[in-house]
């Protein structure tokens, strides 16, 4: 089977085939469409920095269900704390034959400004860890945030440490926000 790139109608049905999806985050990326909100209705941070201040995790060989969380902090150039997370990751799929892993991941996001978001996509951990742009898709939840969709990537700098873009705009995703998703190949 070649790669597949998670768009909103795949990624529903892995996550529901997962038991996956609090908070209704793919379901409100997949639904509506409309006009393209102008820039100042669109919430852009770029050029984040992330630390991580938490993880636990098993230090072993990895295997298909181990589960790691992680908490974090974004911060802007000038060294403002824009957001706290809180996230999960599971590893739902080893390819022998590439031996590249993937792991669902789900995040919640407390913003300094009072809105909240969460996010969850499929990431491919060996792009991930070899320096790769990785992408998944964030809604938002509460405050100015709420009703927006958009994405997050990252890419990691350190194993405490990352370079982020945020975006959130009004629909449809694929002309306000960076939907240059990894491919994933399941099979």
């Amino acid at each position: 089977m070649g790669m597949t790139s998670l768009r909103p109608g795949l990624a529903v049905s892995l996550a529901a085939a997962l038991g996956e999806d609090p908070g209704g985050v793919f379901a409100a990326i997949g639904a509506g469409s409309g006009a393209v909100a102008p820039d100042d209705e669109c919430i852009r941070f770029e050029e984040l920095g992330y630390s991580v201040s938490e993880r636990s995790y098993r230090e072993s060989e990895p295997a298909v269900g181990d589960v790691a969380t992680a908490g974090g902090e974004f911060f802007d150039s000038e060294g403002n704390r824009i957001a706290r997370d809180s996230g999960r990751m599971q590893i739902v799929h080893h390819d022998p034959a590439t031996e590249h892993w993937v792991a669902f991941t789900r995040v919640s996001y407390e913003f300094e400004d009072g809105g909240t978001a969460r996010s969850m996509g499929f990431v491919d951990l060996n792009d991930q860890l070899t320096g790769s742009r990785v992408v998944i898709y964030i809604v938002g939840t509460g405050g100015r945030y709420l009703g927006k969709v958009g994405t997050l990537s990252w890419v990691i700098e350190s194993t405490m440490s990352a370079k982020a873009r945020m975006v959130l705009c009004a629909r449809p995703l694929e002309k306000c926000c960076d939907t240059g998703f990894s491919s994933i190949s399941f099979g």
